[in-house]
Parts: C-alpha cells; sequence; structure tokens
C-alpha cells in the first residue's frame, strides 16, 4: 500500500513551483496541455534529464498526473498533466465552507505563480 500524502500548506507549494525557473514552465506547460519531460525539454531548450528532474518533484507535490505512457526505442516516455483544477461559479463559491475556497484559491495562485515565472524566465514581466 502506498504512503498516504499529507496535506502541502500553499506556502510550501508555490516555494515548490518556483524553486526552479524550469520547474515553473514545466508547471506552465502542463497546465496548458499534456506533455512528456522530452517535448517539454525540446520546448524550453533544456536537457531531458533535467526537466525530468523537475517534473518529478511537480508530481511528488500532486501537481500533476501520469497520463499516459509511450514506448520509445526500448525506453518509455511518460506523459504528464497538471491536475484537475476545478472552476466554480460566485454562487458556488459562497455556498463552500472556508477549506473549500482555499483550496480553490491555492489552485489558482499557482497557476499566476507559473505564469509570473514563465515571463519571468522569457524576460517580459518587466517589459512594459
Amino acid at each position: 500500500m502506498p504512503p498516504a500524502k499529507t496535506e502541502v500548506s500553499m506556502e510550501t507549494t508555490l516555494a515548490s513551483i518556483v524553486a526552479h525557473p524550469t520547474r515553473a514552465r514545466a508547471f506552465t506547460i502542463l497546465n496548458e496541455r499534456t506533455a512528456s519531460p522530452v517535448e517539454i525539454a525540446q520546448e524550453i531548450g533544456k536537457d531531458v534529464g533535467h526537466v525530468g528532474y523537475h517534473v518529478r518533484k511537480l508530481l511528488q507535490l500532486d501537481l500533476v498526473e501520469l497520463v499516459d505512457e509511450r514506448p520509445v526505442r526500448g525506453a518509455v516516455e511518460h506523459f504528464y498533466r497538471a491536475t484537475v483544477r476545478s472552476y466554480v461559479s460566485t454562487e458556488e463559491l459562497a455556498d463552500q465552507s472556508i477549506e473549500e475556497r482555499e483550496v480553490y484559491t491555492r489552485h489558482i495562485l499557482q497557476l499566476h505563480v507559473a505564469d509570473i515565472a514563465r515571463a519571468l524566465d522569457a524576460h517580459t514581466f518587466d517589459e512594459r
């Protein structure tokens, strides 16, 4: 039986995402689509081992999930996507407990931090 997952604080989660630019960029890509570390590495111009390490960190944090595996030349390419984000209306949000609202807020902040990190990596954050 796998060990039980523990709840990670918002601060820890956000800090873990932005701990490295590659991790933030991978997280942003996996929020947009399903991709493998190989595809992410090609897109951002980094070594696949380096990208794979950061994707595994995101997986450990339960921020991404494995959705497919494909055999490639004697190896297995793994495909990930960000875990499902729930979007709710203002009325639905008002009916939720404070704990449920905090989970929603955490997810939104994760998306924003990932977008900010991508803009910083691309040197576009301070352009305007």
